[in-house]
């Protein structure tokens, strides 16, 4: 059975709105279990052995439970390292990056693009990664990737040229 171009570019279109509707999910789902998690502790440990709260990624995101990677790394079928890198990515993007988590969950950028930005501006303080973020959201359109991700470097040096100069 022959397919029509247009049929075919109309699937390939439905098929790209919920790739990113599927990350874009995920990275909530991320965000919800890393918030929300929590084990049960017997009354009877010892204090040495209480579990702590680690921060979640940059300045401004939330402290998490140290151990949740470990659950998400089983869920994902990843290693612990990719597992927090996971983490650290959302959690910027929620809470360093409104305008750039906003644009992933409204599907109008790819979940992968955003958090290479939020990334990169992981060692700026919550306001500069801000103000970086959405510089680059309205800039970055249209651009191949490594010119976005060439962009988001230049729009961190020029945000916080000490830092640069000391990194």
């Amino acid at each position: 059975m022959k397919v029509s171009g247009r049929a075919a570019a109309d699937r390939l279109k439905a098929a790209l709105i919920a790739g990113r509707q599927a990350a874009a999910d995920e990275a909530m789902a991320i965000h919800d279990l890393v918030v929300a998690y929590d084990i049960e502790i017997d009354d009877d440990l010892i204090d040495e052995l209480l579990v702590t709260s680690v921060r979640g990624g940059g300045e401004g995101t939330p402290q998490v439970h140290e151990f949740v990677h470990l659950e998400l790394c089983g869920l994902l079928g990843v290693s612990a390292r990719h597992a927090r890198s996971r983490i650290f990515e959302v959690l910027n993007l929620v809470y360093r990056h409104p305008i750039l988590w906003a644009a992933v969950q409204g599907l109008g950028l790819e979940m992968h693009r955003a958090g290479m930005a939020a990334t990169k501006c992981s060692d700026l303080s919550r306001a500069d990664a801000d103000l970086v973020g959405r510089q680059w959201f309205h800039q970055q359109e249209g651009l191949a990737w490594k010119a976005a991700a060439d962009l988001v470097d230049r729009l961190v040096i020029e945000a916080d040229p000490a830092l640069a100069k000391k990194k």
